[in-house]
């Protein structure tokens, strides 16, 4: 009998034992799965989140293809009202043969001509273009009649000027000596794109040919 005890004794061990170890797997499995699973949450959630950010992007195209043509057509229009060419010399140059041909339509004498440099010349997009502006001192003779009819000559110019100051004395008997501060504005722009718009376009020509 105590043989037989005995026998029984540990098989009923080994079953224990062997129970315990099945259920230390079966935890570890159900650990393993639970990991894998939140994993799975994770990165589904985080796809999710991709594809929301995607359609919300998406989503935006249009909005932003209106706004770009906007941008586009603005940036057009200002386009005309300045000067353009591929250096600051030859644009400075269309300047100056500009303010002389309304000078000698108004029939103001010239006197003197001092460009400065241009100042906020900047990349834009990082392309091959620059927007920037030239300061410039000028005087020349003549009565006030003809410095108004300068000013009418600016007032009607395609080209954008602005005057920063004017200083009129006396000169001679009914003639002034009339001193401006003017700045111009322009556009640098790569040389095959200023050849298209001279070719294709009067609007973009930097200077006037009436009166030089």
């Amino acid at each position: 009998m105590n043989s037989i005890s005995r026998i029984m004794h540990r098989r009923n061990s080994r079953g224990l034992l062997l129970g315990v170890v099945v259920l230390l797997a079966l935890i570890k499995l159900g650990f393993w799965l639970q990991e894998s699973y939140q994993a799975d949450q994770a990165e589904l959630a985080s796809r999710k989140a991709s594809l929301a950010r995607y359609q919300k992007l998406t989503g935006q195209i249009p909005e932003l293809s209106r706004q770009l043509r906007l941008l586009n057509d603005r940036r057009e229009k200002l386009a005309k009202y300045l000067f353009t060419g591929s250096n600051e010399e030859n644009i400075i140059s269309a300047m100056q043969l500009d303010i002389q041909a309304m000078v000698s339509t108004a029939g103001l004498e010239p006197e003197s001509f001092r460009p400065l440099k241009q100042k906020n010349s900047q990349q834009v997009g990082g392309e091959s273009s620059a927007l920037g502006e030239v300061a410039i001192k000028a005087s020349f003779n003549g009565t006030l009649a003809e410095y108004q009819a300068f000013l009418a000559e600016l007032y009607r110019s395609p080209k954008m000027y602005k005057i920063e100051a004017v200083t009129l004395t006396p000169f001679k008997k009914s003639d002034l000596k009339i001193l401006i501060d003017l700045r111009g504005y322009f556009l640098i722009t790569a040389p095959d794109v200023v050849a298209a718009a001279e070719g294709g376009g009067g609007a973009s020509k930097p200077v006037k040919d009436s009166g030089t």
